[in-house]
């Protein structure tokens, strides 16, 4: 059973209270208690939400550094910040200890308690890492066995403003973009979409680079970033500094010589300087109208006022995306087990009856591929993978999405695929999907290059069933008639616009 959003928070205030060293038997009884009631899923909560706890006391390094230099913050006033030289940030030494540590705990525990609720309750966080679980739909960039994935879409171009882009880099509003795209934007301003659920706001002159759906870098000018409360986690980085959102609005410069600058408009941010010629590296979370400076060059970092006038203001036209939860093939399940999101709905008579869950196969690993529980693996009809399938069967394969409260003319689904052997026909509830077909065969066949495949329409409010024809193609010429291996390997991007 799921854990209820009121008894994830419930426990992230327990264990901050026990973590702030103030655990009683009481609070330890409820923390249990929560857990026993939700099973292997209470466990799991508590492990994701001790791991964000740690990784986001690691990425901020030192309580006592915020003590030290958000109190001096708070002390003052706007004005008074923007009259005075700006506070050069340093670490406290690790004997000096603030009478306010306990609050401070709480302070990064509350800090994290977006980022818990995003990964334990919707799967979704950014770390530092290259994986991104979207409820479900997980990318990542690979380990070890490198399989060759296309670039995914990530963003779309939603309005420009007297945009002159530098050529090479032209896009006009409607475009999708994708992942490692290089934008140089020479005059004028433009909005981008994130399929993560934020939009930025670019002011010529600038450069960027969309890396990833919630990862961008700011290579020079002036950026403003609005988050959805969707998309806690997203991370702006320059040279010297990267940002994380909290649940906020904020802007970027970078002057492209080595200083960089954050400034809060609305909300939090957690703000972390990088870099070999920066001073030990250390993070704060800054608030609305507080502002960080990482001179590169000199080896400063100052905390200022923001300069709210000098960037966007809140975005009017602000209707971001929001990611499709959809299943790829094995996720989360161990080899031999079954995926219960993949039913195979019909095939050959041996391998019935049906409809039946698909099973986790490493398949021929000689010529599978890097099978991850945590993005992907390949799914067969059978336990007895190597018993195989009879030449020339189909068997068709479906998993079911939900759309409810989603614009439909806005969605934006593309699955990508291994198949042993080929896909005779994909449908959208029921409508066929154009695609270049493609198979493998006994002695000539790519099991790591993903093929992609998008789907644009034929949606329906509520269910949505996509099904697959996978077909087995013949053996060795010598023994045509002998049964073998089938399976397939899917992984999704999705995203839309909310209904209005």
């Amino acid at each position: 059973m799921k854990p209820t959003e009121k008894d994830t928070n419930r426990l992230i205030e327990l264990l901050s209270q026990a973590w702030d060293e103030h655990s009683t038997p009481e609070i330890d009884a409820e923390i249990d208690a929560i857990i026993r009631k939700y099973g292997p899923e209470g466990g799991e909560l508590l492990l994701n939400i001790c791991t964000v706890h740690l990784e986001v006391g690691r990425r901020a390094a030192s309580a006592r550094l915020y003590a030290d230099t958000m109190g001096k913050i708070n002390d003052m006033t706007s004005s008074d910040l923007e009259s005075s030289e700006p506070e050069v940030v340093t670490a406290v030494p690790a004997s000096a200890r603030s009478a306010s540590g306990a609050q401070l705990r709480k302070s990064w525990v509350a800090a994290a308690l977006a980022a818990a609720i995003m990964l334990a309750v919707t799967g979704r966080l950014y770390l530092g890492s290259n994986e991104t679980d979207l409820g479900g739909v997980i990318q990542t960039v690979p380990r070890g066995v490198q399989l060759l994935r296309p670039s995914k879409p990530i963003a779309n171009v939603v309005s420009a403003s007297q945009a002159v882009w530098a050529p090479g880099s032209e896009v006009a509003v409607g475009d999708t973009l994708d992942e490692k795209r290089h934008l140089e934007l020479l005059s004028g301003s433009a909005q981008l979409s994130m399929a993560c659920g934020a939009d930025l706001v670019l002011q010529g002159p600038c450069v960027m680079t969309l890396v990833t759906e919630d990862l961008a870098e700011l290579k020079y000018g002036k950026l403003t970033a609005q988050a959805s409360e969707w998309a806690t986690g997203f991370v702006v980085s320059c040279d010297n500094l990267k940002v994380t959102d909290l649940g906020t609005r904020f802007a970027l410069s970078a002057d492209g010589k080595g200083v960089v600058e954050a400034h809060v408009l609305d909300g939090a941010v957690l703000a972390e300087p990088l870099g070999h010629r920066t001073p030990r590296q250390q993070s704060v979370m800054l608030h609305t109208g507080q502002a960080i400076r990482v001179d590169g060059v000199k080896s400063h970092v100052e905390l200022i006022a923001a300069r709210q006038h000098e960037f966007a203001s809140e975005i009017e036209q602000f209707r971001p995306l929001r990611p499709i939860r959809m299943w790829n093939t094995g996720v989360g399940a161990e080899v031999g087990g079954t995926d219960s999101h993949w039913i195979i709905t019909s095939g050959s008579k041996d391998q019935g009856p049906y409809p039946k869950s698909s099973v986790i196969t490493a398949g021929d690993t000689g010529s599978y591929k890097d099978n991850r529980p945590d993005v992907s693996q390949w799914i067969s009809v059978d336990t007895d993978f190597n018993a195989g399938v009879p030449p020339e069967s189909v068997h068709t394969f479906e998993t079911t999405f939900d759309l409810t409260g989603y614009d439909l003319s806005s969605i934006y689904i593309v699955g990508y695929f291994l198949v042993d052997d080929a896909i005779n026909a994909l449908r959208i509830n029921g409508h066929p999907v154009d695609f270049k077909r493609w198979e493998t065969t006994w002695n000539v066949y790519d099991f790591r290059s993903f093929h992609p495949i998008e789907i644009r329409d034929h949606f329906v409010e509520g269910e949505n069933v996509i099904s697959i024809d996978l077909y087995n193609s013949p053996s060795n010429p010598k023994t045509p008639e002998h049964n073998n291996p089938t399976a397939l390997r899917v992984e999704w991007q999705a995203f839309g616009l909310l209904s209005e």
